[in-house]
């Protein structure tokens, strides 16, 4: 059970991490990292059809490390997410969400660190 409440608390700081540096209102924490994904839209319905992810796809859903809830989630046609992290290992796979909320299959896995960032240097004088 405490191991189930660490991580929805941990899947929760990241949801709000990522609202609240959108809004312009977060601080970074301290050693924290950029985690940086880029992929290529789907151009192309399973049924062969065409796909424009302008006008067509919702969001590109990030999931990481076997979670069930988006890890990271980009919205619109975009084709890259720069995201302030916890440092860590990410593995993760890519799903487009269509404009009726329809995931696609998993993307290819890709695997992320995120590094501890170093501190500023101590300011002489």
């Amino acid at each position: 059970m405490k191991d189930w409440i660490k991580k929805q608390w941990n899947k929760a700081k990241k949801w709000w991490l990522a609202v609240l540096l959108a809004l312009g209102f977060a601080v970074i924490p301290a050693g924290a990292g950029t985690i940086s994904f880029t992929w290529t839209n789907a151009t192309q319905n399973e049924d062969g059809t065409v796909f424009d992810p302008a006008t067509e796809q919702m969001e590109v859903r990030i999931y990481c490390n076997g979670d069930t809830t988006p890890t990271f989630v980009s919205p619109g046609a975009s084709a890259a997410l720069d995201v302030i992290t916890t440092p860590g290992t990410y593995t993760c796979v890519a799903r487009t969400v269509n404009m009726e909320g329809t995931e696609s299959a998993d993307s290819n896995e890709a695997t992320k660190v995120v590094l501890r960032s170093a501190p500023l240097p101590p300011v002489l004088q």
